[in-house]
C-alpha cells in the first residue's frame, strides 16, 4: 500500500504521539522509512505531547498549513486507529480516516465522526487512491 500510494504521487507523513526517536526506529526496523517525507512524534523533553501539536508540525513540514481549510480537507487525510487520530484530523480540518485493524474499541471511530473507516489495508488503499470517503 505504501509503495502504491508513493507511486501515485501521495506524500506520506507519520504524526505519532509516541516519541519521535522511537517512531523513526520502528520505521527503520520494518524498512518503510523511505516512503515517508515527514516523520513527527512527541519529544523526549515533553514537547508536542498533544496529538494536535504533532499533526500541526507534520502539516507545517509538508506545507499543508498554508492551504485553506477546504483545500486541506480535500488534499490531506489523517489515518489512525484511535479517536485521538480523528480528533487530530478534525482540529486541522483534514479528512479523518479510521482503521479497524488497530486498537480502537468497537464503535470508537464512528462515535468520533471518522469520515471513512477501513477494515483492511486493501480497503484503506482503495479509499486513499480513489478519494472515496464512506463512513
Amino acid at each position: 500500500m505504501l509503495q502504491a500510494l508513493s507511486e501515485s504521487g501521495c506524500r506520506l507523513a507519520v504524526a505519532s504521539s509516541k516519541p519521535e526517536v522511537f517512531v523513526k526506529k520502528v520505521l527503520d526496523h520494518f524498512g518503510i522509512e523511505k516512503y515517508f517525507s515527514v516523520v513527527v512524534g512527541s519529544g523526549l523533553d515533553g514537547s508536542r505531547e498533544k496529538k494536535e501539536e504533532v499533526v500541526a508540525e507534520a502539516l507545517r513540514q509538508l506545507g499543508i498549513l498554508e492551504l485553506s481549510e477546504e483545500e486541506r480537507r480535500e488534499s490531506c487525510a489523517m489515518i489512525g486507529d484511535r479517536e485521538f487520530d480523528i480528533q487530530g484530523a478534525r482540529a486541522w480540518k483534514l479528512t479523518g480516516v479510521g482503521v479497524r485493524y488497530g486498537f480502537a474499541a468497537e464503535g470508537e471511530l464512528e462515535a468520533e465522526g471518522a469520515d471513512a473507516i477501513a477494515g483492511t489495508v486493501e480497503e484503506l488503499k482503495e479509499i486513499l487512491l480513489t478519494g472515496q470517503v464512506k463512513g
